[in-house]
């Protein structure tokens, strides 16, 4: 993520936008974050980068999150993901002072322990 400012550019790595994911999703309740597989194998070999779930997608100027979640059951998934969503996009914007473009959530799983 490049940010121009007025005494020049800013850039923030993907690793600082990871962390700040991994922030939001702890917030909050009901959601399990997907580690390993196919998935974190593939995205080594690709220009995204992921860790524990989460990928960054960079195209041109924009920057997009993919989460991968398993949710606990009896939780209502729509709610879930759409704070999910809010919570991430607000909390990157938040702090590092730019907009993000979109966030995705993929729920592959649901907990039923």
């Amino acid at each position: 993520m490049m940010i121009q400012t007025s005494e020049g550019k800013v850039s923030i790595s993907n690793q600082v936008i990871t962390k700040i994911t991994e922030k939001a999703l702890r917030d909050i309740e009901g959601i399990r974050v997907v580690t390993g597989g196919l998935n974190d194998i593939l995205s080594q070999l690709s220009s995204s980068r992921q860790s524990k779930g989460i990928t960054i997608h960079r195209l041109d100027a924009v920057t997009n999150v993919e989460l991968r979640i398993i949710v606990d059951y009896g939780v209502k998934i729509h709610q879930v993901c759409r704070e999910l969503q809010q919570r991430v996009k607000n909390l990157i914007e938040n702090i590092t002072g730019s907009s993000i473009g979109e966030i995705f959530v993929k729920v592959e799983g649901i907990a039923l322990d």
